[in-house]
């Protein structure tokens, strides 16, 4: 069975936990697109928040293309997979949200970092152009808000919209 499970959504609000917590639980895989970026700026010896929009788009073909590839079932998660994953067949999508304030609360604890310069890293996550043909996306989506849930909270929502679609399609 080919499935890939996208989850997307702003800095801070459970991404990479969640995939991780959720790979463990499934035995399969994780891309995780922003340690991609994060990795290739330190290659070229930049900030991650500055690097170029066609480094961007490289990771972001690279990532549409290994999903379009995918055999079995693989997780992957970024920030702009509405996007980069738009329309793909077998796929199923999870957008994580929270409030400003608790992303705020949760890049503090993440980072130790004074409550005076949080706000501008987490404003200046969404600020990045995605490749040019692709418009936000037209599938469904599950959203999840994670504000008052734990990690494995989320994970277990996510299971369970997948047994329902998994279920759905059989």
């Amino acid at each position: 069975m080919k499935l890939v499970i996208g989850i997307y959504g702003k800095s801070c609000v459970g991404k990479t936990s969640v995939a991780k917590v959720l790979s463990r639980r499934l035995g399969v895989s994780v891309r995780h697109c922003g340690e991609l970026v994060k990795e290739r700026a330190k290659k070229l010896g930049i900030d991650f928040q500055n690097l170029p929009d066609q480094e961007h788009e490289r990771l972001d073909k690279e990532t549409r293309t290994i999903a379009e590839d995918c055999k079995g079932i693989l997780i992957i998660e970024g920030r702009y997979l509405d996007r980069v994953l738009k329309d793909l067949p077998n796929s199923l999508l999870f957008h994580l949200e929270c409030s400003d304030k608790e992303r705020q609360r949760r890049l503090e604890k993440r980072k130790k970092i004074g409550s005076r310069r949080a706000p501008h890293k987490i404003k200046n996550t969404a600020s990045r152009k995605v490749l040019p043909e692709i418009k936000k996306i037209t599938q469904d989506c599950v959203t999840i808000k994670t504000d008052f849930m734990s990690v494995t909270q989320v994970a277990k929502q996510i299971r369970k919209n997948l047994e329902h679609s998994l279920h759905d399609t059989a």
